[in-house]
Formats: structure tokens, sequence, C-alpha cells
């Protein structure tokens, strides 16, 4: 299996990408040598999405985007590890989800917020509010939120208890099964993205 691991800040130096490095670690440890593909926003420098596919960048030989796209299409399933921004989900990531047309379309995803501070819940509700209508994500019912986040999943705490530890594995378990289940869906042969384009 691939799956592909977003780390969603584009800020230099950020926790994201710090709890992204050790997503890769937890899934090598529990999965073997999964292969990851990992797309940092903050080294992407994605252009913004103008909604004119006729120009879409995964036409432009000179953009980042086609091999993103690539990446995403092998992806059976999807992390992304995302932080709570003014209270939402940086825009680098909406603007990532918004060149999506069917890369992701009825893979399993997963949430992972975190916070500075107690905060971290907003960008779970908004990604599921507002980020798989066109492009047929799924985000699974479990998303692990990742608070005080500076403090958390450090070599300088490595208790096995620790709840986060816990919360984060059983997730990344229960996306596997997601993974196995969904790919049965996808070969299914029953998925019309030219009728229903825009899921509705």
């Amino acid at each position: 299996m691939t799956v592909a691991l977003i780390s969603g800040s584009p800020r230099p130096g950020s926790q994201s990408r710090r709890i992204a490095d050790y997503i890769v670690r937890r899934q090598s440890a529990m999965f073997g040598a999964t292969p990851i593909e990992l797309i940092d926003l903050f080294e992407l420098e994605l252009p913004l999405w103008t909604g004119d596919f006729g120009a879409h960048p995964i036409r432009d030989t000179a953009s980042k985007w086609p091999k993103i796209s690539e990446a995403l299409k092998r992806a059976e399933a999807l992390i992304a590890v995302v932080p709570e921004h003014h209270g939402i989900v940086p825009p680098a990531v909406m603007n990532l989800l918004l060149h999506c047309q069917y890369e992701l379309a009825h893979k399993p995803g997963l949430i992972v917020a975190i916070s500075a501070t107690d905060g971290g819940a907003y960008p779970a509700v908004e990604l599921r509010a507002a980020s798989t209508k066109n492009n047929r994500l799924c985000w699974i019912p479990e998303q692990v939120v990742i608070r005080n986040v500076k403090q958390s999943l450090t070599d300088d705490n490595p208790n096995p208890s620790d709840r986060t530890k816990a919360r984060l594995d059983y997730s990344l378990t229960l996306l596997d099964q997601y993974r196995q289940a969904l790919k049965r869906v996808r070969e299914s042969g029953i998925i019309n993205h030219v009728t229903f384009a825009f899921g509705l």
C-alpha cells in the first residue's frame, strides 16, 4: 500500500511537519516498510487554484502539481496533519484539496488536527463540512486532536501509555482497515464520475 501524508502548515520548521515525521515512523513500525508520499505544504508552494479547469495546473508541465497529483493517485489512503490557524484550516490545505479532481475519490482519510494551545477541534469540523463534495475523499469517523502540541509526542516524553500515542496508533490501524474496504469499492466498477461529476 501507499499512504499520502500532508504536512498542512505553510510555515518552516512547523509542528505539523514534526508530527508528520512522527507518523512516518509509526507507520513503519506498525505496518512495515509502507511507502509514504510526504507532501509538505511549506515546501510545495502550490499556486492558488483559480476555478478554471482549462488552466488547471495539471496541464502545466512547469508546475509541481502533476507530480503531486500522481502521488495522490497512487495512494490508497490519506493522512492530513492540519494545524489550527486563527480557528480555521490553513488556506494552503484547502487550496491543495481544491486542486484535486478525483485523485482521492473513494479513499479514506484521517484528520490529525493540532494546536499550540487547547484548541484543535475547528480544523476537523471544517474539513468534514467543506472539503469533500467534488473530490469524493472519505474522512473516516475517527480523528486525532493533539493539543499543546509542542509538549506532545516528543523524545522528552517517551511514555508508552500516553493517550495521544494510543489514540494515534488506534486511528492508524482503523485507517488501514478502511483502506482495504474502500479499495474494494473503487474496484467494484459502479463509480461514475461523468454523470454525477459534482456530487449532485
